[in-house]
């Protein structure tokens, strides 16, 4: 009994030391989505621009599927030290939780460590397709109900869940074509296999993609001449933010260190300018709003979610 007490004071007395000491090795931040995917080209960035600052390498990984559910499993179940971390969108975070019968993890799961940026959701066809506009995709839809299919990142991610808002509001219906692949999903669209897809600017700037609509609530310079879906009357949920998450527990002082870190990342102006580029709007939120904003969504999304009906296996 005593040398379980001496072992337990000398384990909470090294514990602050630890946290005092992060970082001293490298980093990993996980992206749950695939490469190519606007979460995975700014997270590499991100972490370049990170590096210098924290003093330790940061090191990207990918682990795609599920709808992102399998890489944030993957840093809900990491040890709460502050070397895992995940970089990516709120959405499976928010939704898997009340979409999936049992899920590896729910909000209180991950601490949040701050918001990078928003992502910005556009319609899209190749440039052969028959599909002329938003209009004209509304009024084929509305011919031939479920004759059109829609590709997206996977079931219940914030881009499919907009595309289900729009179809709601404009009173029209397609097949959902769930993608694993991020880059298989533009390659199908744009070769013409499947109709159009929903996709983030950044994965689609540069090619041949032809944009019927941006989901947002404003147009966006990089597609300047694509409409909203607010100009004709529909209405759509909220888009993606993106943020970083350390599992829950994880020490105080090593929250602080990153959060501050992270800050000071986003300001930097090669990140900056990435985004830019990108169409991602910059839209950095310390811990504590980004926090007040997760709890807001998460709630949200549940009622969506129950309004929709959508399921996840």
């Amino acid at each position: 009994m005593k040398r379980l007490s001496i072992c337990l004071a000398l384990a909470i007395a090294a514990a602050p030391a630890a946290a005092d000491d992060f970082p001293s090795r490298l980093l990993r931040l996980v992206v749950p989505l695939s490469a190519g995917a606007s979460p995975d080209i700014l997270a590499r960035a991100f972490a370049e621009a990170m590096t210098p600052i924290i003093g330790q390498s940061i090191i990207v990984v990918n682990r795609e599927g599920a709808s992102g559910a399998i890489g944030n499993a993957f840093v809900a179940s990491a040890a709460p030290d502050g070397y895992t971390l995940g970089f990516g969108p709120q959405g499976p975070i928010v939704v898997v939780p009340h979409a999936k019968k049992e899920s590896p993890y729910d909000l209180a799961s991950f601490q949040p460590v701050c918001q990078v940026y928003e992502d910005t959701f556009a319609l899209f066809v190749g440039a052969n397709s028959p599909i002329r506009d938003l209009p004209d995709l509304v009024a084929r839809a509305k011919a031939a109900p479920k004759a059109l299919s829609f590709g997206s990142p996977g079931i219940a991610t914030v881009p499919h869940l907009q595309v289900e808002s729009l179809m709601v509001s404009a009173g029209f219906s397609m097949k959902h074509a769930p993608y694993r692949l991020v880059g298989q999903m533009i390659q199908d669209t744009l070769g013409g296999n499947t109709d159009l897809s929903v996709g983030s600017l950044a994965s689609i700037r540069g090619s041949d993609a032809r944009v019927l609509a941006i989901l947002g609530e404003k147009r966006s310079p990089v597609f300047p001449d694509a409409p909203i879906p607010g100009e004709f009357g529909y209405s759509i949920s909220k888009t993606s933010f993106i943020g970083i998450y350390a599992p829950a527990a994880t020490p105080e002082p090593v929250v602080a260190t990153l959060e501050s870190a992270c800050q000071k990342a986003e300001a930097s102006p090669a990140y900056r300018k990435l985004e830019a580029d990108s169409g991602a709007l910059p839209a950095f939120l310390p811990r504590a709003e980004f926090t007040r904003r997760l709890v807001e969504d998460n709630a949200d999304k549940a009622a969506l979610i129950k309004t929709l009906g959508i399921t996840m296996e």
